[in-house]
């Protein structure tokens, strides 16, 4: 019932969100607005892309632990 219902609303919204990660991530980290953020603040270009790629994964976790608490 509700709760079947509430499981794939929150599967599917998931899933558009892994979606949408997944296309951040396919982009070129010198090509994005954290690349240009990094350089307005001085920050080495390495330094960025690994702040940028622990972003993605601490998102990527989080919507895992979404799941995984419902399910």
């Amino acid at each position: 019932g509700a709760i079947r219902e509430y499981q794939t609303q929150l599967v599917s919204r998931v899933k558009a969100d892994i979606a949408k990660l997944h296309s951040k991530f396919k982009a070129r980290y010198n090509q994005t607005f954290n690349s240009r953020m990094s350089e307005v603040r001085d920050l080495p270009p390495i330094s960025g892309e690994i702040i940028w790629a622990r972003q993605l994964d601490r998102q990527l976790t989080a919507f895992l632990r979404r799941v995984e608490f419902v399910l």
